[in-house]
């Protein structure tokens, strides 16, 4: 989190675990979402 014109914003979100998902076996997971370019009224 962090402030972009006095708004507090997620900036980057990282994720490693397992999705469960119902009728699915359980699978492992990754990911790294970066945030930028953020339009503030």
């Amino acid at each position: 989190m962090d402030y972009v014109n006095s708004f507090h914003l997620p900036i980057k979100v990282e994720y490693r675990g397992f999705w469960d998902v119902i009728f699915f076996k359980t699978e492992k997971a990754e990911f790294s979402l970066v945030l930028s370019d953020y339009i503030t009224e």
